[in-house]
């Protein structure tokens, strides 16, 4: 089935970078990334099923931000760095993905913030007036204090190219100019409470 790889992740189009071996915590529960991501993305509420085969993950081969650079200036005992992750249109933003099924059969995805992630909706509880936490999640995504990205898929997606069972779907906002709908955000707070951020789409 078609799996979810945020625009940018695979910029040499090699699939080398799409799917890592290194957990977000490489000393958590039995060292075992799907262990690791089950725990993390464990509390996603409505997570939606779609057989034996979901969910699934993916992790970043690598780190797509990195916040070594940033300066906390003079004031830095007690200053923080922090990475998190954005929606470029907010909460309620069409992913521009479906269900299976696509336009015609399947469930339009809408993004949302949840506790740090991303997380991809889709109508299932009968209220057609609106998605919402109340409706089943078909992804979720994450990005940890080192830059690395995280993705669970807890149902299938509609496959754009019918020709290739495996053709991976991005989250782009816009072609023109390119600008993804995904942006991670790095927050540095010095020791006195002065605040700057910068971000980047992924």
């Amino acid at each position: 089935g078609t799996y979810v790889v945020p625009a940018g992740l695979d910029e040499d189009n090699d699939d080398d970078d799409v799917v890592g071996t290194t957990p977000f915590d490489p000393d958590g529960p039995g060292g075992d990334p799907a262990t690791d991501l089950a725990t993390l993305f464990g509390g996603v509420s409505n997570p939606g099923s779609d057989g034996s085969d979901f969910p699934q993950y993916a992790l970043s081969g690598s780190a797509v931000v990195d916040a070594s650079g940033s300066d906390t200036g003079a004031d830095n005992e007690g200053a923080t760095i922090v990475i998190s992750l954005g929606i470029n249109g907010g909460d309620g933003t069409s992913s521009g993905l479906y269900t299976t099924g696509g336009v015609s059969d399947g469930a339009e995805i809408f993004l949302f913030v949840e506790d740090g992630l991303i997380v991809g909706r889709y109508e299932s509880d009968g209220d057609t007036n609106q998605v919402d936490e109340n409706d089943d999640a078909a992804f979720a995504i994450a990005i940890d204090q080192d830059g690395n990205v995280a993705v669970a898929q807890f149902v299938s997606l509609d496959n754009p190219n019918a020709s290739n069972d495996d053709d991976p779907v991005d989250l782009v906002l816009d072609a023109d100019p390119f600008t993804n709908l995904i942006f991670a955000k790095v927050t540095v707070t010095d020791g006195d409470g002065d605040v700057a951020t910068d971000q980047v789409d992924i």
